[in-house]
């Protein structure tokens, strides 16, 4: 009775890594054009499971009462001593462990003389060889020789990152002296 229990912790705990493994996708998509034009969709489990972060948009309820972030906490976390230096350290090393999946981006531009606009976009043209980017990253850029001045443009980043690689990074700040200051200072009722 009791290898079957702990072969169903066993079980269990394989499963929870395992899924903590599977990567999370963060698409970021920028718009100048529509109306909505920062867009957040999370898509994790390949793809089966997704939802839109940003904009979020619900019936019209009740405005709340914001709470205010105290001044005094404020005041606190900025004298820990060597907190801006771990926080540093921190965002480092999630940095690194994010992966450019792809980076797409498509740029109009018109400078309302027509000249004008074929000279910048030969410019550009003759300059976008030097960059040598990776196949994932894609730029297009797209000349206007309308005689109105147009900037326009989309940005499209998905972006790769697996939730258990973020957990060392995430307890080295917090067990880490000046985290444990600030999470006590953020933690306290006054």
């Amino acid at each position: 009775m009791w290898v079957w229990i702990v072969a169903g912790l066993v079980f269990l705990l394989l499963a929870f890594i395992l899924v903590w493994c599977i990567p999370l996708e963060v698409v970021l998509i920028f718009d100048s054009t529509p109306e909505k034009r920062f867009r957040l969709r999370l898509t994790w489990l390949f793809g089966m499971i997704g939802f839109e972060v940003l904009p979020h948009f619900n019936r019209v309820k009740k405005r709340k009462r914001l709470r205010r972030f105290p001044v005094r906490k404020l005041l606190a976390l900025i004298r820990i001593k060597g907190l801006t230096r771990r926080a540093w350290i921190f965002v480092k090393d999630i940095c690194s462990r994010v992966r450019i999946k792809e980076l797409a981006s498509t740029l109009r531009f018109g400078l309302g003389e027509p000249a004008l606009t074929g000279i910048l976009y030969g410019v550009i043209s003759a300059t976008r060889p030097l960059l040598r980017l990776p196949p994932q990253y894609r730029m297009e850029i797209e000349p206007s020789f309308t005689s109105q001045y147009i900037f326009e443009g989309r940005v499209r980043c998905i972006l790769s990152l697996q939730p258990i690689r973020m957990v060392l990074p995430f307890c080295r700040f917090i067990f880490s002296p000046p985290g444990r200051r600030a999470a006590r200072i953020m933690l306290s009722r006054r």
